[in-house]
């Protein structure tokens, strides 16, 4: 034996230290192979690579920052909303690349600024002046401490506490970098007071909207020749484009039929057995450590809906099926289906899948009353829609891969609308993905007929509609001529002066630079709270001498009629009051005046904001190269549902 190993010892080294080589690498090499997919690249920035580890992460950083409730904030110092993970992971990039990240006390520092900032965006100037800033400073302090036990709940639920105040850090840093890009530069004490002013002084006002179609039955039926110029001339205008408002052209309209399977009907009819609801209690003592007497609420609630959801999970079972067996028996043409001529002429009604669930649940799951139910409704425009439609539809959303859609995001993207859609929904074909309710319903959808954006094929189909403009717009020329008069009648008395017009009085309204808003809290109709009507009220308010009691300043100054040709309407205006921003505001806003200034700079150039995603995918270079692993296993779990119901 060691003649043998003192020949080949030369050979037995080389084959052994390559097999202890290969050995060595083999995890490795396998590892490499396979291939870990946290490593592997979704994306690239610049050419470099952007791994499945990044963009968790950027998505856990964002669920972190929104735990602790300031998602929403975070960008608001620009036109900035935080589109998704992409956006954010470029927002950090680029704050981490121009330095102004710091470490996990920056992260808890940005608490105290978030507070406050969302307080005061909350608080209207006004407000502010009536409670006062000890008030206001308490609502900042309270906020604070909920951020912080946000802040702690996170951590106690598993979240590593250095990974959290990492996370908004970066919240931190990215607020740092807009800061900096609004905020430089300097204001002159003049410039200061002079946007102080513009932003925080308020005038506040009772208004009225005197609309001219109130008059317009005291007119005449117009001319045809009249009514045919004018429907010539708006028949291929949509509604509100035109001038006034008008405009012609059919809205897209989208006839809808659908199965829903209503989940508390489900819900109801559940029976648990008591037997079954003590072994629930005695398998899952962590959960339910209290007496079986304390925890049995708890129990069938629990079990009441894992019946609910198996029974639901079988009625998408039943009505896929259906809708897979109808789609695969058509050839694909992308992401739709190429249908036969005559399809939509014969479509069967969907009642038929609505009793087989229902024969389901009541052998199954012993639900006597009818859970599913089909509709169908009328071609109906988007407004039509809101108006008529269930409101459990309305409020509807179909998830997506990792996004929620809402139903009206959703409905009119129907190919004959949209050949772009990515849902894949056409007419005739029933959606093989459910919409899921408020309360839990179970929502399949076929669109039956749609009607694109069109021209009326004639005067005739809105004869009554043309008619009644014309006779609006006469109206309001009519009001137009008589302002004066207007004014008169409203110096005499505001109130009759609207009410003889058929306006209702609107009181204690706030008019600032940058809108309107109620004492209340509540919003002003955008057809009187726009700029130029907001223009001319500070303008009028400027002249005014805010040293003086407002009883003391002739009401023939403080009265205003402004036309708002676009709506047909003539806006009656009374100034109550003149409140100029005081200094205890300027020194509470003061850090954010310059920003402010900047903003407004900014979008009076008329530029892109350069950290909106679409900008900085341009700026980085930044490209997604395939899809991430949640999509990729939602469309793995998709098609194996799809070959299940199959």
């Amino acid at each position: 034996m060691l003649k043998f190993f003192r020949k080949y010892n030369k050979i037995i080294l080389a084959v052994g230290g390559t097999l202890l080589m290969i050995v060595f690498l083999m995890p490795e090499a396998i590892q490499q192979l396979g291939g870990n997919p946290m490593k592997r690249a979704i994306a690239s920035v610049d050419g470099r690579k952007v791994t499945e580890m990044d963009l968790q992460q950027a998505e856990q950083e964002l669920r972190i920052i929104e735990g602790v409730g300031m998602l929403g904030q975070v960008g608001n110092l620009g036109p900035l909303p935080i589109e998704d993970r992409d956006h954010w992971y470029m927002l950090a990039l680029e704050a981490e690349r121009g330095g102004f990240f710091g470490g996990p006390q920056d992260g808890r520092n940005l608490i105290p600024i978030m507070a406050r900032s969302m307080v005061l965006a909350e608080f209207p100037p006004d407000l502010i002046r009536q409670l006062g800033t000890e008030v206001v400073s308490q609502q900042i302090r309270n906020l604070m401490e909920l951020m912080e036990r946000r802040r702690e709940a996170l951590i106690m639920q598993g979240t590593p506490e250095d990974r959290v105040d990492m996370a908004l850090a970066k919240a931190h840093g990215v607020r740092r970098m807009l800061e900096t890009y609004l905020g430089s530069g300097n204001l002159s004490d003049l410039e200061a007071i002079h946007y102080a002013r513009r932003f925080f002084d308020e005038v506040k006002v009772d208004y009225a909207l005197i609309r001219a179609e109130y008059f317009e039955r005291e007119y005449s039926e117009p001319s045809e020749d009249a009514m045919r110029e004018h429907f010539e001339r708006y028949r291929d205008v949509r509604a509100g484009a035109g001038e006034h408002g008008f405009g012609y052209m059919r809205e897209p309209a989208v006839a809808l039929e659908w199965v829903m399977v209503d989940r508390n009907t489900v819900l109801n009819a559940v029976r648990l057995n008591p037997v079954d609801v003590r072994a629930h209690w005695q398998r899952n003592r962590d959960r339910f450590p209290s007496e079986f007497s304390d925890e049995r609420g708890r129990i069938e609630s629990e079990l009441r809906r894992e019946a609910a959801d198996n029974a639901l999970r079988e009625a998408e079972r039943i009505i896929r099926a259906e809708a897979l067996r109808t789609e695969r028996a058509l050839q694909e043409d992308g992401r739709f289906r190429r249908l036969p001529d005559g399809w939509n002429q014969n479509l069967a009604n969907l009642s038929p899948i609505a009793d087989r669930v229902n024969e389901a649940l009541r052998e199954q799951y012993n639900v006597r009353e009818d859970a599913a139910e089909q509709r169908s409704g009328p071609l109906a425009t988007e407004n039509a829609m809101n108006q008529t439609l269930d409101s459990r539809i309305l409020n509807s959303r179909l998830q997506f891969g990792p996004r929620s859609i809402p139903f009206m995001d959703f409905i009119f993207t129907v190919r004959e609308l949209d050949q772009s859609s990515p849902f894949g929904l056409q007419r005739g074909v029933i959606f093989p993905n459910p919409l899921q309710g408020p309360n839990g319903e179970l929502i399949f959808i076929r669109v039956n007929n749609v009607r694109p954006l069109s021209q009326p094929e004639s005067m005739e189909l809105i004869r009554g509609v043309v008619a009644r403009d014309l006779r609006t717009l006469e109206a309001f020329r009519n009001l137009e001529s008589n302002l004066d008069a207007i004014r008169r009648d409203a110096i005499d008395s505001f109130n009759i002066a609207a009410t003889e017009r058929g306006a209702r009085v609107n009181e204690g309204v706030g008019v600032r630079k940058g809108g309107m808003q109620t004492t209340q809290g509540q919003t002003v109709p955008g057809n009187f709270n726009n700029e130029t009507v907001r223009d001319a009220i500070m303008a009028r308010g400027r002249e005014l001498d805010p040293r003086t009691s407002i009883d003391n300043i002739d009401l023939a100054d403080r009265i205003m009629v402004i036309p708002l040709p676009d709506t047909l309407e003539i806006a009656m205006v009374r100034i109550m009051s003149l409140e100029p921003v005081p200094i205890e505001m300027y020194r509470l806003w003061e850090p954010q005046l310059l920003i402010f200034a900047q903003q407004e700079r900014f979008e009076e150039s008329g530029g892109d904001f350069p950290f909106l995603k679409s900008v900085m995918q341009d700026r980085l270079k930044f490209e997604r190269t395939r899809a991430s692993l949640a999509e990729e296993e939602e469309e793995e779990e998709f098609e194996r549902q799809m070959e299940e119901a199959i």
